[in-house]
């Protein structure tokens, strides 16, 4: 009696499925499109090997694909919190890269100070951090090691572009010091505060549901943490006294492989019997 019981209900589980994949035929495909195909495809490959199915290593421009080559840039903008981080830094950049532009006036000096502060504090020293913890987190549990490795190196490259332009803002100020004004202060807190919060959206669209043991919550306490290190720099006050949650970031910005190529031993090549 039980077990026709279950029978029973199995039965109607199963007449209940029909009627509704029959019913909802016109609004749902049976299948995934190709387009989707590819695309799984081309994220699963490059997740394992760093390169499409192609070949192609890490393809920035676009994909092959079945031939039809789709822009990567504007897969990436579907994504409201990438587009929007993007608009923010154009915006914030529109000096550096005008040709026309001179500082030949304190007000288009300070203009030329701010698209600095966009260029090599926020967008290098911000926006590209919570993507480096994203990748480094899965390094170090043996996930995508070959990407964390050529991440570790981006990330050194950074934090020396970071410290240049940290630099060439300094001397800038030190020798305009009018441009450094309580206002213009103010405005380029309020601009960090403003990345922050793009990132940290950009950080729940990317991790939404937590990635092997780590939340999105830790990647925006992260950001915070960062935001409040590059104010620090910058002589201006922190604004939200949040402690690192991912400690181990510092190991892998000061490994011992980040060294001068041409006044160090490269260690990592040594050999038995050679002598360097």
């Amino acid at each position: 009696m039980k077990k026709r019981r279950h029978l029973s209900f199995l039965l109607l589980i199963m007449i209940l499925g029909f009627v509704l994949r029959v019913s909802y035929l016109n609004k749902y495909p049976s299948g995934i499109s190709w387009d989707e195909v590819s695309h799984g495809y081309n994220a699963y490959s490059i997740l394992k090997t760093g390169s499409d199915e192609w070949g192609k290593f890490l393809p920035l421009s676009n994909f092959r694909a079945y031939g039809d080559y789709p822009l990567t840039l504007n897969l990436y903008l579907t994504i409201p919190s990438i587009k929007a981080k993007d608009d923010f830094v154009v915006n914030l950049t529109k000096v550096v890269f005008d040709p026309t532009f001179k500082v030949d006036s304190l007000e288009n000096v300070q203009k030329f100070v701010q698209d600095l502060i966009g260029f090599y504090v926020i967008m290098e020293g911000i926006f590209f951090y919570a993507g480096f913890a994203m990748m480094l987190a899965l390094k170090r549990r043996n996930k995508m090691i070959g990407i964390g490795e050529q991440f570790e190196f981006i990330m050194r490259d950074e934090s020396v572009h970071l410290a240049f332009g940290c630099d060439l803002i300094s001397n800038i100020i030190q020798e305009n010091p009018g441009v450094w004004s309580p206002d213009f202060q103010d405005n380029t807190i309020s601009l960090i505060k403003q990345a922050v919060e793009l990132e940290k959206d950009y950080a729940n669209d990317a991790c939404p549901n937590g990635l092997l043991g780590i939340n999105a919550e830790q990647f925006c306490n992260y950001v915070e943490y960062i935001a409040d290190r590059r104010l620090i720099r910058l002589g201006l006050p922190k604004q939200y006294e949040t402690e690192n949650p991912f400690l181990w970031m510092s190991k892998a910005t000061d490994l011992t492989k980040e060294k001068n190529f041409f006044e160090t031993t490269v260690t990592e090549y040594k050999s038995g019997g050679l002598k360097w």
